[in-house]
């Protein structure tokens, strides 16, 4: 199942984002999110490794110092903090708490479903009538749900491109986009999707860790 994280669509807004952004310039956005979606990634325990802060510099085109300057700053305006060498986020934290009690109801739901469905087998057998179908529309929500976000990053991917590619083509490159970074949900995919267009046709870099 892919899995995305809650994004506020006025995070920039934020006393503590727009105190980062002073301090760091514009580009301090796009770092920051970038760093929350490894941490939602390593479960709010990214270790502080030289070569971890490279691999984030490296994937978001800026240096090292950048995303070192920004943790810094992170970490003394409370969005960031560092125990054990490890990096984590109280906003993470929170994100991970609530979809842990997202996945427990879903698994009591699924035991009472299979429940059901034991019932109304017993309760069925021997009776020489047809079983009733029980009808889920779960499956279409889904691939309506898929749809419109392939959507939605089609037309941010539009937006970036220009008319140089054609639709298809265009497809192609969303499929991609969201078989590399199946967590990215398009609210802060922006930044993303700039350095995808940029670098369409070249070689793509290397993931430097696992």
């Amino acid at each position: 199942m892919k899995e995305y994280f809650q994004h506020d669509y006025n995070a920039r807004n934020s006393f503590q984002v727009q105190a980062l952004m002073v301090e760091c310039g514009d580009a301090a956005y796009g770092i920051f999110w970038a760093i929350i979606e490894v941490l939602h990634e390593k479960r709010n325990k990214m270790p502080m490794k030289d070569y971890i802060i490279c691999a984030i510099a490296e994937q978001i085109k800026t240096t090292p110092e950048k995303v070192k300057k920004v943790i810094e700053t992170s970490k003394n305006l409370g969005l960031f903090k560092e125990t054990y060498g490890n990096l984590g986020s109280p906003r993470v934290k929170l994100n991970l708490t609530k979809r842990l009690d997202i996945s427990k109801v879903r698994a009591k739901s699924g035991k009472l479903g299979a429940i059901a469905q034991q019932k109304v087998a017993k309760e069925k057998k021997g009776k020489e009538s047809k079983e009733k179908e029980i009808n889920t529309d779960v499956d279409a929500q889904a691939v309506e749900t898929e749809k419109n976000n392939n959507d939605k990053f089609f037309r941010m991917m539009r937006n970036a491109a220009g008319e140089h590619l054609s639709d298809d083509e265009l497809r192609r490159e969303v499929g991609k986009f969201r078989n590399k970074y199946p967590n990215t949900h398009h609210n802060q995919a922006g930044a993303l999707i700039n350095t995808w267009v940029a670098n369409i046709g070249k070689e793509k870099p290397k993931k430097m860790w696992n």
